[in-house]
């Protein structure tokens, strides 16, 4: 979840499984994205050593690529074995 340019939050499908098992979610259409908002992925500048990035994709789905001040970009596991295969 993107805000001004900033990352304020996510949203995750286990977020939303996890609301439906707990209960939490009736309809949908009732619900704001912040009822299912977990914390931001990890923040970065593009200038961050590719070894940091694998270190913080084995606790997070992806990361943030900042420049002054605002997301400009996202890496997942998808985009490393891309580079890798390529």
């Amino acid at each position: 979840v993107i805000e001004g340019g900033v990352a304020i939050g996510c949203i995750s499908e286990s977020a939303i499984v996890n609301a439906l098992d707990e209960g939490r979610i009736q309809k949908m259409h009732s619900h704001n994205v912040s009822d299912f908002m977990e914390d931001a992925f990890p923040t970065i500048p593009p200038s961050t050593p590719i070894e940091t990035v694998i270190h913080l994709l084995h606790s997070h789905h992806a990361v943030l690529i900042a420049e002054k001040g605002k997301v400009a970009g996202v890496i997942t596991k998808h985009d490393l074995i891309g580079m890798i295969t390529k």
